[in-house]
C-alpha cells in the first residue's frame, strides 16, 4: 500500500507539475546532493564484544601475509577474499559464523599503524550494505605483534533522506523524525572482560593473547541491530597499545570507516524522448481558421517525464548492469506533443540510457459536436473542446534519479 500511494502521488506530480520537474533536473546535482546528504537523526548502536581471543596460527596466513599478499593485490583479494576470511574466522574459533547480503559482517584488520575495514559479502574494497536491518557481527582482527592495552569502538547509525524525493515536488515528501533517546557505553578490553563475568561468581580469566606476528587476536561482537535501512553507519575508535619504556604516552591506532546502508533500487526517475508511429486513435487535432474548422496535425515528437518501475529490485552499486536493472515499466506525464500520460516497456542499454516502446494518451483541441475539417465553427468562445487521442510511440530514456 505504501508503494502504491507513493507511486500515485509521484505520477500525479509528474503530470501536474512538469515544468517544476524539468527545472529541477536542469539545475544539476547540487540540490540533489544536499538532500542526499541530509540526515534525519543519528542513533548510537550498543556494541558489545565478547572476550578477546587468541587465534590459532595459520602457516602462510599471518596478518602480514593477509595485508601485503592478499589485500594489497586486488586480483588475489577479489578471487580469494572469501576463503581467506573463512580461514581466519575458523582459526579464531568462529568458523560457524554465517553472513550473507541480508546479514553482513563488518571486518577490520589492524596491522602496524593502520586499520583496513570492509564488509562481507559485498564487493571487495567497498563499504556498502543493501538496506539491511541486522548485521551478524563486527570483527576486529589485530596483528599479534601489537601489544594491546585496550580497544574502544563505537558505531553510529545516521538516517539518510531518499534522494528520489528531492526530484519530485515537495508536497509528496514526508519528514521522518529520528528518536535520539538511546544511550551507548563504549567497551574497552577491561570492560569486555568484566562483561563476561558470571553473575555473583568469580571473574573469568580470559585466555592469554597472542604476542607474536605469527598469529592474531580477535574481538568479535554480538549481533548488531541496525535501525535505519537507508543511512550511514560510522565506525570509529582506537586500539591503544601498551606504553613502551622511554615513551611519554601509549601509541594509538585509529579505526575510522563509514558504511553506506542503501536498499536495492526499484524506482528511477526517467526522461524520455521519442516519436509517435502509425495511425493515431481518437479525436483529430483541429483549429479554427477564419470561421471554419481546419486540421491541425499533431506533432510526432514525444517527451515524457516518467517513473521507471522495476519488477525486481536491483543493486545500484553493482559495477555492471544486472537483468533486474535493465527491465522496467514506465508510467508518467507526457509533455509533448500534447499534455497527457503514457506507459511503456523500457530496456536498459547502458547504465542511465534505455530504449522504450509504449502507448501515449493525449488531450487535443478538436471540433465541438463532432465537426469535421471545413465545417463552419459556431460563434462564441467555445468553438474547440479537448478530446482524447492516443498512439504508439518508440524512443529512448535517460535516468536521472534513483530511489
Amino acid at each position: 500500500m505504501r508503494r502504491m500511494t507513493c507511486l500515485a502521488l509521484a505520477v500525479l506530480s509528474l503530470v501536474a507539475y512538469p515544468q517544476s520537474l524539468s527545472a529541477q533536473a536542469a539545475k544539476g546535482s547540487t540540490k540533489s546532493e544536499d538532500n542526499e546528504n541530509q540526515s534525519t537523526g543519528a542513533l548510537p548502536l550498543g556494541i558489545r564484544f565478547g572476550t578477546p581471543a587468541s587465534c590459532t596460527p595459520i602457516p602462510g596466513l599471518t596478518m602480514k601475509n593477509v595485508i601485503e599478499d592478499y589485500y594489497g593485490n586486488w586480483r588475489r583479494w577479489k578471487d580469494q577474499r572469501d576463503d581467506v576470511v573463512r580461514r581466519l574466522l575458523t582459526a579464531c574459533g568462529k568458523g560457524n559464523l554465517t553472513y550473507d547480503d541480508s546479514h553482513p559482517l563488518f571486518i577490520t584488520l589492524i596491522y602496524k599503524t593502520d586499520s583496513y575495514s570492509f564488509v562481507m559479502p559485498s564487493l571487495p574494497y567497498t563499504q556498502s550494505l543493501k538496506g539491511v536491518a541486522q548485521a551478524t557481527a563486527a570483527v576486529v582482527l589485530v596483528d599479534g605483534a601489537l601489544a594491546i592495552d585496550s580497544l574502544n569502538v563505537t558505531l553510529l547509525s545516521t538516517q539518510a533522506a531518499n534522494p528520489l524525493r528531492s526530484q519530485i515536488p515537495s508536497f509528496v515528501e514526508k519528514v521522518v523524525d529520528a528518536n535520539l533517546t538511546k544511550g551507548f557505553v563504549a567497551l574497552g578490553v577491561d570492560d569486555i572482560t568484566a562483561a563476561s563475568q558470571p553473575a555473583g561468581g568469580r571473574p573469568t580469566t580470559p585466555p592469554p593473547l597472542c604476542t607474536t606476528g605469527s598469529c592474531m587476536n580477535a574481538f568479535i561482537s554480538e549481533t548488531l541491530d541496525l535501525p535505519y535501512k537507508r543511512g550511514t553507519i560510522t565506525e570509529g575508535g582506537k586500539l591503544v597499545l601498551k606504553k613502551q619504556p622511554g615513551k611519554d604516552e601509549a601509541e594509538k591506532i585509529d579505526i575510522s570507516v563509514a558504511y553506506v546502508n542503501k536498499p536495492k533500487a526499484w524506482l528511477d526517475l526517467t526522461a524520455t524522448a521519442g516519436a509517435l508511429t502509425g495511425k493515431l486513435r481518437g479525436a483529430e487535432k483541429m483549429k479554427v481558421d477564419g470561421d471554419k474548422y481546419a486540421s491541425d496535425p499533431l506533432g510526432r515528437g514525444t517527451t515524457m517525464a516518467a517513473l521507471a518501475i522495476h519488477p525486481k529490485s536491483y543493486d545500484s552499486t553493482s559495477p555492471d548492469m544486472t537483468p533486474a536493472e535493465r527491465i522496467s515499466f514506465l508510467v508518467g506525464g507526457l509533455l509533448t506533443p500534447a499534455r497527457g500520460f503514457g506507459t511503456a516497456v523500457n530496456v536498459g542499454l547502458i547504465r542511465g540510457l534505455s530504449a522504450n516502446v509504449g502507448w501515449a494518451w493525449m488531450w487535443v483541441p478538436t471540433a465541438k459536436d463532432g465537426g469535421k475539417p471545413g465545417d463552419a465553427a459556431p460563434l462564441g468562445n467555445s468553438q474547440l473542446v479537448n478530446r482524447r487521442t492516443s498512439g504508439l510511440f518508440v524512443g529512448g530514456g535517460y535516468a536521472f534519479g534513483k530511489d
